[in-house]
């Protein structure tokens, strides 16, 4: 465990005590379950944990917390502190320093925290449900009068302007209270469907049925409470990759000023002379009125790049955009998905980059290509960038079998979420009732493959789909895996070895580093 880790234990295991000790609900969520669920502790690079519990649980906290606070701990909310600048719940150790830059102004969780994130809530009704979401930016801007929070606001200008001119005239606590009681006012009861958390920058929505009661998981050397879903919640979180551990580059951690031995009082003490708060508080808030105005520019100006980006795009790809090859048609035809995979990857590297995905950009392309592109990347495991490649066109490229597709994804997802939350028997049927209509998709024959280790299906047999595996997708390390556990099952442990470390020199899955690091230390053992 890292030297930062070992206070975020601490806090977490006192806030853990305090909500067991008065019976509140709480999971955890974000990074904080991924690391649960993924390493069985913190992600490595982590910096912070990330918990979430509703509203009406909250409210217990609250009455309870002055009574289980130390002298050293604060739990800093809106509640407690009205001039707090941000939604998120902070519980505290004062007794070290760590600073965002937007901790400064309002001098309060200067110290090492846990992240609470609280869900209210939201209307079941589609347009009432725009109405909150609108009104939620608007409460998380009005929050921080000095830093622009989130660039969804742009899009919610007018009301936003409303409730400024509000709060010119009548202050931000009352103000703010004007919107909380809109926005937490939707009782918390059976009809109620979805939770809406504000998580940072992002707004998000999360099926209230992943929640329910809390199942323990392990972290670091003591369980902890997770949703009861948690495997729907971290697909709808972090994707359907979410097992798999990112390259160094995108290991996210937040920018702080960290000391872990001086208390964070002291250190303010020592440059809040220094600051001259009324002035810097005056020039911020005119800088976020300024950067308010830009956004609207600044958000046409990415469309424009995005646009630009697509021209560029559809000039270097010229006729693959314009329809399949005879050769491309041959490759489907005869179900060769890799090699049609390999051929069609520049349109499909191009449409889901970034700067063309994020902006909603389609290259304009034929059904065909765009058919043969997301089918063959599902059948060769990569279902979630078919579904993306679909998701992009929709509305602008349509077709029966395109329609068609998107449930083979949609099923695929749900096979592989039976898998996850053991619902073997569902997995099966699922995938038995696809596979005959379209045979060769490789998670499925994969997930097929693994059920049968588990119940000692015949390993001739079982030998034979994964020799199919491998010729679909000879660079899996979900192929590598099965073939270890099938060796392993049939006693040959020197073959099954081999396999493992050779998954484990090409994995990126998070489950499958876990396993092979408690089997192959044994074995060498």
């Amino acid at each position: 465990m890292m030297d930062e880790h070992i206070g975020l234990y601490t806090l977490l295991k006192e806030f853990d005590a305090i909500c067991r000790k008065h019976h509140i609900v709480y999971y955890l969520e974000g990074g904080s379950l991924l690391g649960a669920v993924r390493h069985r502790g913190f992600l490595p690079w982590d910096d912070d944990v990330d918990l979430c519990m509703n509203r009406d649980n909250w409210h217990k906290l609250l009455s309870v917390i002055d009574d289980e606070l130390a002298p050293n701990r604060e739990l800093y909310c809106y509640e407690r502190f009205p001039n707090y600048l941000r939604e998120t719940v902070k519980y505290t150790n004062l007794d070290s320093t760590v600073i965002f830059p937007n901790h400064i102004l309002d001098g309060n969780a200067c110290g090492q925290h846990i992240d609470l994130f609280i869900m209210d809530p939201a209307p079941s009704d589609p347009r009432e449900l725009e109405e909150y979401r609108a009104l939620a930016h608007v409460y998380s801007e009005l929050m921080t009068p000095v830093y622009v929070m989130c660039e969804g606001i742009a899009g919610y200008s007018e009301l936003y302007a409303k409730y400024k001119a509000i709060m010119d005239e009548k202050g931000r606590e009352y103000t703010l209270n004007l919107i909380r009681e809109k926005l937490y006012s939707i009782p918390d009861d059976d009809t109620v469907t979805t939770y809406y958390l504000r998580w940072g920058n992002n707004h998000r929505f999360f099926e209230k049925d992943f929640f329910g009661e809390p199942i323990d998981l392990p972290f670091e050397d003591q369980l902890f409470p997770a949703p009861s879903k948690y495997y729907r919640f971290l697909r709808a979180e972090f994707g359907d990759s979410w097992m798999m551990v990112p390259e160094e580059a995108a290991q996210v951690d937040h920018k702080t000023y960290d000391n872990y031995a001086v208390p964070c009082r002291v250190f303010m003490a020592d440059y809040t002379p220094f600051i001259d708060f009324g002035k810097a508080e005056s020039r911020f808030k005119s800088r976020k009125a300024l950067n308010l105005q830009k956004l609207a520019y600044t958000q046409k100006i990415k469309q424009n790049n995005a646009q630009m980006a697509c021209l560029l795009r559809e000039m270097e790809l010229g006729d693959m955009l314009r329809g399949l090859t005879g050769e491309q048609k041959n490759l489907l035809d005869t179900r060769d998905y890799p090699a049609l995979a390999g051929s069609l990857a520049p349109y499909v590297e191009a449409q889901l980059a970034a700067e063309l995905y994020k902006n909603g950009m389609a290259l304009p392309v034929a059904e065909e290509v765009l058919y043969a592109a997301s089918l063959s990347y599902t059948m060769t495991g990569r279902f979630s960038m078919g579904e993306k490649l679909l998701l992009v066109n929709k509305g602008k490229v349509t077709s029966p079998r395109l329609e068609e597709l998107s449930e083979l994804i949609l099923a695929t997802r749900s096979c592989m979420l039976a898998g996850e939350e053991e619902r073997y028997q569902d997995g099966i049927r699922l995938c038995e009732t696809f596979l005959a209509k379209y045979p060769g998709q490789f998670n499925m024959e994969a997930y097929l493959v693994a059920r049968g280790i588990d119940s000692g299906a015949d390993g001739a047999s079982l030998s034979t789909k994964l020799e199919t595996l491998s010729e679909i997708n000879p660079e899996s390390d979900e192929v590598m895996k099965l073939w270890g556990d099938l060796l392993t099952r049939e006693g040959k442990g020197e073959e099954a070895e081999a396999w493992y470390k050779k998954c484990a020199s090409v994995t990126h899955n998070g489950l499958y580093r876990m396993e092979l690091f408690a089997y192959l230390p044994r074995k060498r053992g």
